[in-house]
Formats: C-alpha cells, sequence, structure tokens
C-alpha cells in the first residue's frame, strides 16, 4: 500500500522486520462498542509494555512472549473512579522507567480521574505486580469539575509531560511534571499545568514525540491553518502561534471492509476526528500528522478518493511549511503516529482498510511511498480505534518499535471479533538487528 504513487527505483536499503511478535488476544468484544488503542514501549534490557482499552501485556524477553496481566488487580479499588479505559505507555531512558497512564471514570458529581505509574525494568523483570509506584489524581487538581479523556504522555531532557480532554471545557490539557521528582518517586508529585480553555482548537492533539528541549502539541483551528503549542523547558510558560497550510477536505470519514462494515464509523462522528493524531521532532522541524477525508479541500486541489493522512513539516525558526499525504486509492488511512529514530528518518504506524483489506495497522519510513503488514486479520469492526503507537526501538535506536493489532472472527461468538495485538521491530536492512 503506497502512501503516494512511487517513483524512480526502490530505495537501495529497504525496510526490513527484524521481529514481529504476536501478543496475545483481547477478546471476544463487540464491533461496534469496543476498540484497543494500541500503546507501547521497549527498553535495551529485552523488556516490552503494551496497554489496550482493558488490558496491559509484559515481555522479559524481547517480545518472545507475553504475558496478560488486569490493571484492576495490579492496584487498590480507587472508590468512585474504577479503572476504564484508555491507556498510554512510555519508557524514559534518562530515568530507566516505564510510565504508565491508566484513565479511571469520572466519580458520582463528574469529576474525572487518572492513574500515573511508574517501574524499573529491572523491577518489572523480578516482579511485575509488585513492580510499580503510583500515585493518583483527579481534574481538581488541576482546577477542574469535569471528566478526563484521550490521554497521552510525552517526555523531554527534564520533564515528563501529560495531555488530556477536558471534556466539558473543550479544550486540551497538559500537565508537567519533572523526571528527576518521578525517578525519586516521592509520596506527591509536583507539578505545573495549561488552560484547556486556551487551548479547545487543540482537544484530542497527541503531544510531539521525541523533542528534547521543550514540549509541543498542535490544534487545528479550521482546516486550512494549525496552532503550534509550545511549552520549553527553560521556562514555565507555554505559548502558541499559527501557521497556515493546504485547505483539507473535511467529509464524511468512511472506509468499508469486505464484511461491508464501515471501521471509520466511530471516527466520523468523534469530536478529534481530524485531530492531530502524530507528532514528532526532527531537529528544528516539528512533523505533524492527522487523518483528512475523501474529496478535495478547494474546487482547484487534488481529489482523494479515500480517507487519507496528512503531514505537515513545520520549521520551527521560520514557520516555513511543507507537506505531503499518505494516500492510496484502494484503500482508506487514519490514526497515524509518528517518531523519529536515531537516523533522523520519520517512522509511522497507521491503520490501513479498505474493501479488499480488513482494517489493521502498518508500519513504514515516510520518504518510502510504501507501508507494510504481515497480517490484516478476517474481520473489520465499525469501531475499529483511537491510536496506535510507533517509538524508537531502544535497544537499537536506528530501529523503530511499532505496537498494532488486527482483529479476527471470534469462533464461538457469532457477530464477535478477538484483537490481536503486535510488537514489531523494523527499519532499515543495513541497520539491524
Amino acid at each position: 500500500m503506497d502512501e503516494r504513487k512511487p517513483s524512480g527505483d526502490p530505495p537501495p536499503d529497504p525496510v526490513r522486520f527484524f521481529k514481529y511478535e504476536y501478543a496475545q488476544q483481547a477478546g471476544p468484544k463487540d464491533p461496534v462498542k469496543d476498540a484497543l488503542d494500541i500503546s507501547g514501549a521497549d527498553t535495551e534490557t529485552g523488556v516490552v509494555l503494551l496497554s489496550g482499552n482493558w488490558f496491559c501485556q509484559y515481555s522479559t524477553n524481547s517480545g518472545a512472549s507475553f504475558t496478560s496481566v488486569d490493571p484492576t488487580t495490579i492496584f487498590p479499588a480507587w472508590a468512585g473512579h474504577n479503572f476504564c479505559c484508555d491507556q498510554i505507555v512510555i519508557y524514559v531512558p534518562s530515568i530507566d522507567r516505564f510510565v504508565w497512564f491508566m484513565q479511571h471514570v469520572k466519580d458520582a458529581n463528574g469529576i474525572g480521574a487518572f492513574r500515573l505509574a511508574v517501574a524499573s525494568p529491572a523491577a518489572i523483570k523480578k516482579d511485575f505486580t509488585h513492580a510499580w509506584k503510583a500515585w493518583r489524581f483527579t481534574a481538581k487538581d488541576f482546577a477542574l469539575s469535569e471528566d478526563l479523556d484521550y490521554p497521552d504522555l510525552s517526555f523531554t531532557n527534564e520533564f515528563l509531560h501529560i495531555a488530556t480532554d477536558a471534556t466539558t471545557t473543550g479544550g486540551r490539557l497538559v500537565i508537567r511534571i519533572a523526571l528527576k521528582d518521578i525517578a525519586s518517586a516521592p509520596a506527591s508529585l509536583a507539578f505545573r499545568y495549561t488552560h484547556p480553555d486556551k487551548a479547545k482548537n487543540a482537544i484530542g492533539a497527541h503531544l510531539t514525540q521525541d523533542s528534547p528541549d521543550g514540549a509541543f502539541w498542535v490544534g487545528q483551528p479550521n482546516n486550512s491553518s494549525l496552532t503550534v503549542f509550545s511549552w520549553p523547558d527553560s521556562g514555565t510558560g507555554y505559548s502558541w502561534s499559527t501557521v497556515n497550510v493546504a485547505t483539507w477536505p473535511q467529509s464524511t470519514l468512511s472506509s468499508k471492509g469486505p464484511n461491508n462494515n464501515d471501521w471509520l464509523t466511530y471516527e466520523n462522528g468523534s469530536s478529534v476526528r481530524y485531530q492531530e493524531s502524530g507528532s514528532t521532532r526532527k531537529g528544528d522541524e516539528l512533523w505533524v500528522a492527522w487523518t483528512a477525508s475523501s474529496g478535495s479541500g478547494t474546487s482547484s486541489g487534488p481529489t482523494f478518493k479515500n480517507a487519507h493522512v496528512r503531514i505537515a513539516v513545520i520549521n520551527l525558526t521560520t514557520n516555513a511549511v511543507s507537506e505531503s499525504q499518505v494516500w492510496n486509492n484502494d484503500y482508506a488511512f487514519a490514526y497515524p503516529s509518528l517518531c523519529v529514530n536515531g537516523q533522523s528518518e520519520v517512522g509511522i504506524a497507521v491503520a490501513v482498510g479498505g474493501t479488499k483489506n480488513d482494517a489493521h495497522t502498518s508500519v513504514g519510513i515516510l520518504g518510502d511511498h510504501t507501508v507494510f503488514h504481515v497480517d490484516q486479520g478476517d474481520f473489520t469492526p465499525t469501531r475499529w480505534g483511537d491510536y496506535v503507537t510507533v517509538r524508537r526501538h531502544n535497544h537499537n535506536q536506528s530501529l523503530f518499535a511499532g505496537f498494532g493489532y488486527y482483529n479476527t472472527k471470534d469462533p464461538g461468538t457469532a457477530g464477535t471479533y478477538e484483537g490481536n495485538p503486535f510488537y514489531v521491530v523494523y527499519g532499515r536492512q543495513s541497520a539491524g538487528p
């Protein structure tokens, strides 16, 4: 499946899959209500952590086998705030810690909550259940009285950043915590946070990955501009600016699989359907990716037959913008995730589907005009997901670690499906293993 039509000879150093490991099946699940929402990270020592909406799995042998755990049994019960559902996992090499964000339901007063937990890879290898130090947060900690949803994590040289939607305000909340404090695991954590009412056009926006000296997140005030929010490590305040991009189409998001289920049904009705879901920093460039619909942004612009991914590269010094698209006449693309490896290549994980192929996760390197999959399953649900993940592979930083899934029919219950999460390590043939 092509990003765009290729031209010229194939790259002399092709992409190779050095590892493709299946985690444990997750299901059976309802194709209308349930989605996996895969996040994950790995370490130099071979510990891999992978999360989904209702499960978590870990490996201590570089993904050769996975153990499934129930997040509700790892930590004490929280009265009024049961665990559900979104999770994000990240690994911070500078403090040698996994960070695990677990969303919890709002209480009877509508107050949202989440749990933040950290553990070292060595402690996970010894005893996963007792490896974690955790802290609880509610919306009240950030002067809010509403539910929280759709999280993300990133880190810089000095700080961990947490993003979540303030659902009543309708804006993006970003929280900053010093990494040194997380590493020392005090009883409570000091933090700073932004005002979500200042970032209403950034609801659902993912945080920029691989940015060493400051956090970024990107809003969309309309379909022809982006708002770039910036919070440098060197300051206590954040700011934002606007850049113009080519107008993109915002009609109905739709893509039917071989079973005639439209896997973009939920995304089409979501408040974050066009929001930036992938962002990474490459030197002085901010790479931003989001889902756009079929059609044309303007009467004179190109027409896309399917939902596709837009990519904008913003020069942080000059604000100059270059753009490209991930598209194909036979397949739809959605939910992009981006990161940069040690070779300054930009990797992508993305959902792909169409009438000939059930919706699944593919991965690749931008600029190669191709993304790859190993297994696409045999079932397309109408509630496919909200995100997949690509990270820099920590054992060999010239490679990428991808976390995605595909779905298969559940043989025991008609109309339901099994989610099949996976962990893949890939990159240039010359860079591995």
